[in-house]
């Protein structure tokens, strides 16, 4: 039988170490940079946004790594350091106070005053 791969080996919640909103006096977009962690140098990061509201305060955004390629040889060793990764992302949707950033070791709440 041939091994299946499921959409959790290949997608899953990136760790997060800080996120900031950056808010232009010119015009009404709002800027989110988030500093976050790769597994290894196979998974890049990217921040999705659910289409599904939870909570009317606060728009979900989700930091996700994503597997771009072949694990790394089990018998290797923990090889070079990963150095952490800077995301910006123009935020497009908030909820009533702001967004939340959801990372797979913590989440950070951002209030944006409208």
């Amino acid at each position: 039988m041939a091994n299946q791969v499921t959409i959790d080996d290949v997608v899953q919640l990136a760790e997060i170490e800080s996120a900031q909103i950056f808010t232009s006096q010119d015009t009404p977009q709002h800027l989110l940079e988030v500093i976050g962690q790769r597994s290894g140098f196979n998974w890049e990061l990217h921040i999705g946004i659910p289409e599904i509201l939870i909570s009317d305060d606060y728009w979900p955004y989700r930091v996700v790594e994503v597997k771009k390629g072949s694990d790394w040889p089990k018998n290797a060793g923990h090889g070079p350091v990963i150095p952490k990764t800077t995301l910006f992302h123009t935020v497009t949707r908030l909820g009533k106070k702001g967004i939340e950033v959801i990372g797979s070791n913590k989440t950070i709440t951002l209030n944006i005053h409208q």
